[in-house]
């Protein structure tokens, strides 16, 4: 109480508050005492944190994230400290990027769909003149049958052959 305040910026108060970096000196005066002191503040940037979108994957995928910023520490939902991290099971994946006490974050979700299993008829014979249907299942995205290229949820079939069909869920 009763001391004056002279800050490099021309500030008298006696707290200063700084909003960029640099070197900042106070003079403190008490009756006849003086007092100077120095401090230099370095203002750290939060790192930008971007894995992406959402990502679905089928049964066997794995994706890679990447959190950039080389050099920063990471800290990943599974306690691994790398700066990338595969992912091959659903859940959610985040990571903090740490520069020196400013942290960015960021997550992602993982979708894992299960394997798609289809069963065709089994093997069979069918006689001269006759037809026989094969059936995919429906409600899938997309089909292709071989050896036609057909797109439908079945085929008839009046030749002997191999059929076999491919087909993409969701």
């Amino acid at each position: 109480p009763g001391a004056t305040y002279t800050w490099s910026t021309g500030a008298t108060t006696d707290t200063l508050t700084p909003l960029t970096g640099g070197t900042y000196w106070v003079q403190v005066q008490n009756g006849v005492c003086v007092a100077t002191d120095t401090i230099i503040i370095g203002f750290n940037v939060a790192p930008t944190v971007n894995l992406g979108p959402d990502v679905n994957l089928c049964n066997g995928e794995e994706v890679t994230f990447n959190a950039g910023n080389p050099g920063y520490a990471y800290l990943w939902s599974d306690g691994s400290t790398t700066q990338s991290k595969k992912a091959n099971s659903t859940g959610t994946y985040w990571v903090q990027v740490n520069n020196n006490g400013c942290v960015g974050r960021d997550s992602v979700n993982v979708t894992i769909f299960p394997v798609t299993v289809i069963k065709l008829s089994k093997d069979t014979f069918i006689c001269p003149g006759d037809e026989m249907i094969i059936e995919a299942g429906k409600g899938y995205r997309s089909y292709s049958w071989i050896p036609d290229g057909q797109s439908s949820h079945s085929i008839t079939i009046n030749q002997p052959g191999t059929y076999g069909v491919t087909i993409v869920d969701e």
